[in-house]
Formats: structure tokens, sequence, C-alpha cells
């Protein structure tokens, strides 16, 4: 079991001034695969497109979005079929 860190309660306490990260607009994201048959099953999803052999890239309009669709192109680029 881990203990938790003498420096923990004082870093906990000064959370309040840390500012977190934002970004706005659209979010260009490409995803490299490890093979090439790994990029078709992605561009099932709308708005992806094949920017190389083994990358695809998505126009998302905003980071949540961009996060979401990079963890849906990884689960489709695994399905084999």
């Amino acid at each position: 079991m881990t203990s938790v860190s003498p420096t923990s309660p004082g870093a906990l306490a000064d959370r309040g001034r840390m500012k977190s990260i934002s970004f706005s607009g659209p979010v260009d994201v490409e995803v490299d695969l490890l093979r090439e048959h790994m990029a078709e099953n992605p561009l099932l999803l709308p708005g992806t497109k094949r920017v190389a052999a083994r990358t695809v890239g998505y126009g998302a309009t905003d980071f949540p979005t961009a996060y979401r669709v990079i963890h849906l192109i990884m689960l489709l680029a695994s399905v084999q079929g």
C-alpha cells in the first residue's frame, strides 16, 4: 500500500491557484497507426480522412471532441475483420 507524502497536504491546499489548460476553437487530430490496414476501420467515422498510409485525420470542433475521437479511432483500428 502506498502512503501519502508529507508534502501532499500543502500541494492540495495550493490547488486553487492552478489554472486548467483550455483550448479554444477547432482541433486537428492526426493519429499514426501501427499498420496500414489499421487505418481502414476508422474511416467509417464521418469526418475522418486518410492522411497517409498509416495516418488518419479528423477535424474536431473542440478539444473534448478531439479526445473522444482519438479513443474511437484507436478502438476502431483494433477491430479485426
